[in-house]
This record gives structure tokens, C-alpha cells and sequence, in this order.
């Protein structure tokens, strides 16, 4: 964190500010994400949570210094954060996310999230990562209830009251770790490159089916796909990564 001061008719205002992504806060991602991502003044002022009198006080060339002590903001490769790990319902209730590994979201719970939002259907999404906390929590384990896809419409009557700006955070954050999934495992993300008829070459993602994948990776092994749903997702993706670049290699 970075301490910036300003002293405005005798008085001094003191700011906190972050310089890198893991010390950003939930509330200062989602004035980025209210900002859609510009790093302007008004961001910047509402990022830092500035003062009026000291708003008025700076110049322009104050705001030009200022607002380029965010230009990191700019790489959002180096997000590695749930910054939404917990949402305030319009009941009251509080509602838990994932890790942002998803080391603690089973496959199961992946191939719907995953499903949804790829259709953009975000409140759904949100139903099945974000859950209550499980009355037996000890500390060590998932702090959610455990994920049943008979709860998810329940859930659903929530989600979809949030409002649109936490629903974009939300949305946001989830975009950029999965990202971060898609960039590691190549060979599963990404097509091989291809000639676009042009002379050039062009990688294209994949529109995965996630149990249609499992099924075909599984072959004779079928009857297994009960033990994937339970696994979690970097284990399955490492396995699926591993067959996919194997199967390619031996042009099948």
C-alpha cells in the first residue's frame, strides 16, 4: 500500500491507496468495475474515497500525476483475486463465493456455472458458485453449503435481485479468473492454429461441452463420471489438458 497526503488550508488528509491487485478491496474493484475499467478522476476519486475540499483543491496537473498512480490498474492479467468472496443478499443474507482457483468448486458445480455463464445468464451462475454458509463450518473446509443443482433455483430468487453493479462485479471477476484458467491450459481452451485462407494463422477458443468432454476423454470408463463430478476443477482440467494434448499429438 502507498500513503499519499495532501495538506488543504492547514489540514492534512491521509489516503491509503493500493498499488497492486492483491491489495485492492471489494469496494474499490467494484469502482473499477463501475468505471468499466477507465482510470480517469472520477474513478480515482471514488477509488480513494477523496475528501471534497481536497477534490477542489488539486490541479490539473495534480489529477494527471494522480490518476497515473493507477496505470497498473490497467493489467488485469495480474487479477488473481475473488474480490466478491461475499455478497449481502436482498434478504439480508450473506452468500460465499469460491477460491480463486476454484481448487474448492467441484466439477459438477463447473460444468453449470461455466454453462450459464457462457449463455450470460450471470444470475444463474451466481446461484451455484455463491451459496449460504454451512451450519457445521470449521474453519478448514468449504465455508459453503455443499452444491446441489435442486437449490440453485432458490438461490436464483436472490441472485437476480442484486443489483446491476454487483451483478457486474461479479460477472467481471469471474471473466477475469477464468481467464487465467483459459491462458494455463491451452490445449483444452484453444483450437490448433489454423491457416485463415489469408496466410495468416489464427487461434480460436472452444466451445466446450464440459460433460460431452468428460464422456469422450472417459471412453470405456463411463461408469467413472460420478467420481469427475466430485473432483475439483484444477485436478480435472489438469487430466483433461494431459489427454487432449496427448490425443492431438497423436493426430487423432
Amino acid at each position: 500500500m502507498k500513503q499519499i497526503d495532501f495538506v488543504v488550508a492547514g489540514k492534512r488528509y491521509e489516503y491509503s491507496v493500493p498499488e497492486k491487485w492483491d491489495e485492492v478491496t471489494a469496494e474499490q474493484f467494484m469502482a473499477y468495475v463501475a468505471a468499466d475499467g477507465k482510470i480517469d478522476v472520477d474513478f480515482v476519486r471514488r477509488l480513494m474515497g477523496l475528501d471534497d475540499v481536497v477534490s477542489v483543491s488539486l490541479t490539473i496537473s495534480d489529477w494527471w500525476v494522480l490518476v497515473h498512480e493507477f496505470d497498473w490498474m490497467t493489467d488485469t492479467e495480474a487479477v488473481r483475486r475473488n474480490y466478491m468472496d461475499e455478497v449481502k443478499m436482498p434478504d439480508g443474507t450473506t452468500f460465499y463465493g469460491y477460491n480463486a482457483d476454484f481448487s474448492d468448486v467441484t466439477w459438477e458445480e463447473w460444468t453449470f456455472a461455466d454453462t450459464y455463464a457462457n449463455a450470460g445468464r450471470w444470475e444463474v451462475m451466481a446461484a451455484v458458485l455463491y451459496r449460504p454458509e454451512r451450519p457445521d463450518w470449521d474453519r478448514e473446509s468449504d465455508r459453503r453449503i455443499p452444491f446441489t443443482k435442486y437449490g440453485t433455483e432458490k438461490r436464483m430468487e436472490l441472485t437476480q435481485k442484486l443489483d446491476k453493479l454487483t451483478m457486474r462485479a461479479i460477472q467481471m471477476n469471474y471473466v477475469l479468473l477464468r481467464k487465467r484458467l483459459t491462458d494455463h491450459y491451452v490445449h483444452l481452451f484453444y483450437e490448433p492454429m489454423e491457416d485463415d485462407g489469408h496466410g495468416h494463422r489464427k487461434q480460436t477458443k472452444q466451445n466446450t461441452d464440459w460433460l460431452g468432454l468428460i464422456r469422450q476423454m472417459m471412453g470405456d470408463n463411463f461408469y467413472e463420471e460420478q467420481k469427475y463430478l466430485s473432483l475439483p476443477v484444477p485436478s480435472v482440467l489438469f487430466q483433461l489438458e494431459n489427454k487432449v494434448k496427448e490425443s492431438r499429438n497423436n493426430g487423432k
